[in-house]
Parts: structure tokens; sequence; C-alpha cells
């Protein structure tokens, strides 16, 4: 028996698909192989180095800290209120003062003061504004501008008039017209026009000194002075009552009963007190 007979068969079809090529040299081989493992990728991978700028990361920090804080001061607002039959008064950042009558209000950004000496404001109030940049007013009807003077304002509801004390008030309405007012004026400005005369400041501002005072005035408006500044209700059994015209001026009695005694009997009306803060009038 031959040798060959000797080799397992799966030895056989290992050799017969194994061909080498017996012409080639040792180092012929060898260049082949080194020249194989050259060409083959790299299995070692690199390690990602991470470089961090602190100082773009910390200018990052700062301006977003800088753009906070002035949000903060831009948007942060202070009101100041007053309830019926309650005055207040109230000093601003650079020093100007703000009277409040009765349920009345204002409210502005501290910290934006040094910038913008700009308020708003509903119901009345008497301003004694110290000298500096433009000192603004904005109310639902109307803006007035200062520079440094003491005035009133009137706003509430349709209503909106400016006195002027000292100095010089610009005023101006919804529409955009305006006028200047200086003292001993009044401003009247209403949705369509703004005008302006002379009254007397115990009759233009009748509050400060403690009286009520109208110039053929609705009653409507005498009426809610009256719950303003006595805290009441005073309801009405007609509708026509808010229609009538009123004038008079006098001392604010110390009990609503007295003011509404002078009131109506005016129209020889009379009224009743229906509840502990409620009257009614017919």
């Amino acid at each position: 028996m031959s040798d060959q007979s000797k080799i397992p068969e799966e030895e056989k079809e290992l050799f017969q698909h194994l061909k080498v090529d017996y012409k080639r040299s040792k180092d012929d081989v060898w260049a082949e192989m080194e020249k194989n493992i050259d060409a083959s990728p790299s299995v070692q991978e690199e390690t990602p180095v991470v470089r961090i700028n602190w100082l773009r990361y910390a200018a990052v920090g700062i301006v977003l800290i800088a753009a906070g804080t002035l949000s903060f001061m831009r948007f942060y607002a202070v009101e100041v209120l007053t309830n019926k039959g309650e005055f207040l008064s109230h000093t601003l950042p650079d020093g100007s003062d703000v009277h409040l009558n009765a349920n009345s209000s204002i409210s502005y950004h501290p910290y934006w003061w040094t910038f913008n000496r700009e308020l708003e404001m509903e119901g009345e109030a008497f301003f004694e504004v110290e000298k500096g940049e433009k000192f603004q007013v904005l109310s639902q009807n109307g803006k007035t501008e200062v520079l440094g003077t003491s005035f009133n304002i009137y706003a509430r509801k349709d209503i909106y008039l400016v006195y002027c004390s000292t100095g010089k008030v610009r005023v101006t309405n919804k529409a955009g017209n305006a006028t200047v007012i200086t003292p001993g004026e009044m401003a009247n400005a209403n949705q369509n026009a703004v005008s302006k005369e002379e009254i007397a400041a115990e009759k233009a501002i009748p509050w400060r000194s403690n009286k009520f005072n109208y110039n053929n005035v609705k009653m409507s408006q005498v009426i809610n002075d009256l719950e303003n500044h006595y805290n009441i209700t005073i309801e009405r059994k007609e509708n026509e009552i808010d229609e009538l015209l009123f004038t008079g001026f006098f001392d604010r009695p110390e009990n609503p009963e007295d003011a509404l005694q002078v009131i109506c009997s005016v129209f020889e009306l009379s009224f009743e007190k229906t509840d502990t803060f409620t009257y009614s009038i017919h």
C-alpha cells in the first residue's frame, strides 16, 4: 500500500485547495506578507481629546447674567394704590412726591427710573416733580409730560383732566392731539380734542383742600366721587339721576349723609341708608 493511502480524506481535500507557488523564493513570500500587513488598517483607535475653552464659557455666563439683571431692572414694577376712603403720599426714586386721592393707583419701574422717569396712573393724584430728565405719566385716555413742576391729574373712565400748579405741562390725548398748559390752567383731553381754560386751584383740585367742587357736572361723576371718598355704595332707583347736571362748591362733610343731603336738595331728591355702607337715592 502506498503512503498516500494513509492520509485521511479531509486532509486530502485541504491539500488539493492549497496551491503553493514553489517558483517564488522565501524572500519574495515574506515581502508579499509585509506588503499586505502595511496595507491593513490599524486596529488601534485614537482616544478623542476634548478641549474646554473655559474663557469662552465664562464670557457667555457673564453675558447671560448681565442680560438677566437688565431684564429684571427693566420690568420689575412697584404698584402703589389707595382704597376707597383712603389717601396716601408716596416718594418716587428721584425724590418726586405723588399724593393719591381715594381709589387711585400708580405703577412704575424703580430700578429703571434713572433711565426713564415714567409711570402709569389711574384715578386722581397730585404730583410734585423734581427737576431732571423728562417725566411722563401715562393713563388710559392720555399722557402728561413735564420736566420739573407740580400738577394734578384726574383720570377716571373717559374723563382726563390735568391742572398745572407750577412750571409747564404738555397734555396729549389718545389721538395725538396736544396742548401745553401753564400755572392756573386746566387741560381737558377727550378722544377727539384737547382744550384748556384758566381756573382757580381750589376749584381745580378741591380734594387737596378737603372740598367738593362741581360746575355743571353729571351726577354720575358726583356720585362716583362720594363713593370713593366715603367708601360707600350709592344706588339709584331711576337711571335719569345719572344724567342730571350738578353745580356746587362746599366743604367735605365728615359723614356721607351730610354730603348726600347737600346734593339731593338741589334736585329735590331723597335718600335712605339701606345697609351699613349702602345708600339709595330716589
